[in-house]
């Protein structure tokens, strides 16, 4: 997704070029919303959760959805999900897996909510120090290619880890494609409350997101 971004529009390659030598683009994948007693299946089971965030940025999401967000620490999670601070976590699964947060939930639901582009770069001077040779391979192996394999890299973990909490006797729910959607568009509503509202050296933040979401629903 982030790679197909870099592709498309000028104006975030320029913001990338500008940073050093772009090697590869990818985001977050996986991300899941793990509850303590309660399945979630619609955002109206979302409604009046307290649920726990790793991340400032997914509070928005949260709120669209009718849920409390809690931002905590990682160190945090587990006693928070144990002691009932939170009544859910929101977050990337593999990173959740770290937190060991299917010893204390019940429950998983896959939900669309990515808010990272991962930029893999190379120091500018350092990539001046190569020889030709090497800057030829380098390139050879990177961009489009690298992102691919990395993209199919982090899927496959992430299943793996998906497993992980099936056998530790998770119970994942699977969204009816309506429902999905509906946590889509309330998700999607923030970008009019909050991103937008924000200016990146004064290129239309709504614009280049409005094309996040459709690169995203495209790959």
């Amino acid at each position: 997704m982030s790679y197909a971004l870099y592709e498309r529009v000028p104006e975030f390659k320029a913001e990338v070029d500008a940073i050093g030598v772009p090697l590869a683009m990818w985001s977050a994948t996986h991300v899941a919303m793990t509850s303590v007693n309660d399945p979630i299946r619609t955002p109206d089971d979302v409604k009046g959760k307290k649920v726990l965030t790793l991340s400032p940025a997914f509070s928005s999401i949260i709120k669209a959805w009718g849920g409390v967000p809690i931002v905590v620490s990682s160190s945090d999670v587990y006693m928070g999900l144990q002691r009932g601070m939170g009544d859910a976590i929101l977050c990337a699964l593999p990173a959740q897996a770290g937190m060991k947060t299917m010893e204390v939930t019940k429950y998983l639901t896959l939900l669309p909510a990515s808010l990272s582009s991962n930029i893999f770069t190379m120091n500018r001077d350092s990539w001046g120090e190569l020889t030709d040779e090497q800057k030829a391979y380098i390139a050879s192996v990177s961009g489009r290619k690298l992102a691919d394999r990395l993209a199919n890299s982090l899927v496959a973990d992430a299943e793996k880890v998906l497993q992980r909490f099936r056998d530790a006797g998770v119970q994942e729910v699977v969204l009816a494609p309506e429902e999905l959607q509906k946590f889509v568009d309330l998700a999607k509503q923030t970008i009019e409350t909050d991103w937008s509202k924000i200016e990146i050296k004064g290129h239309d933040t709504k614009e280049v997101i409005d094309m996040y979401y459709k690169l995203a629903a495209e790959v």
